[in-house]
């Protein structure tokens, strides 16, 4: 399967609409409510937008996004202000994933994402979840990569189709703190991806976004 219809989706969550495609939004300011809402949109079914109240949500588990068309978008819009962690960039650390998405069209805004053991956001293509958007966000201090596209190897037929991305900026701490593999990004997907627009990457001690 691979569905392109991501417009109309992106559109609504742009617009500051009341709710995506045949669903509605859910606000949140804590990680409880963070946690509990990707829960709730994944029994529903999908079709939820989940509009973050300015704040610091520091994990204690990766946020498993299992149903199509969810959105996780930053409700003041400014990036800088809205984000979702982790417990440390580090190969002990307790979180894998900030976020892993095993369906299609979904949609990140307007966040930062930072410190994981493994990768920020993870697409399981594997499970052909198709048509991310991901724009406007910061994504930083990933042990490993920081948006990581995967496919199983024994079946690659099935693929993340037409991501995209745009208005990323990937930092890193001082060289030497993360693993050897670390970097910005790593895919594997099919042959009509279009990942990725605008990116922006830089290894700084510097704590402020480019």
């Amino acid at each position: 399967m691979n569905m392109k219809p991501v417009s109309l989706l992106y559109l609504g969550v742009l617009a500051g609409l009341s709710g995506t495609a045949h669903g509605g939004t859910i606000t949140v300011g804590t990680v409880d409510e963070l946690q509990n809402a990707v829960a709730t949109a994944n029994s529903l079914g999908g079709n939820t937008t989940i509009a973050m109240r300015d704040g610091t949500y520091t994990l204690s588990d990766t946020l498993y996004v299992n149903a199509p068309n969810v959105a996780i978008v930053g409700q003041s819009g400014d990036r800088t202000k809205v984000i979702i962690q982790g417990d440390a960039m580090s190969g002990s650390a307790k979180v894998g994933n900030v976020i892993r998405v095993a369906a299609s069209n979904f949609q990140l805004s307007d966040v930062t994402l930072q410190k994981s053991k493994w990768h920020l956001i993870q697409i399981a293509g594997e499970t052909n979840a198709d048509a991310p958007v991901i724009k406007n966000c910061i994504l930083r201090d990933a042990y490993e990569q920081m948006l990581k596209v995967t496919v199983d190897t024994a079946n690659p037929s099935v693929t993340s189709d037409n991501g995209l991305g745009g208005k990323l900026s990937f930092l890193s701490i001082a060289p030497g703190l993360g693993h050897s593999i670390i970097s910005a990004v790593s895919m594997r997907t099919g042959p009509r991806t279009g990942w990725c627009e605008t990116i922006r990457f830089r290894t700084s001690s510097a704590r402020t976004a480019p």
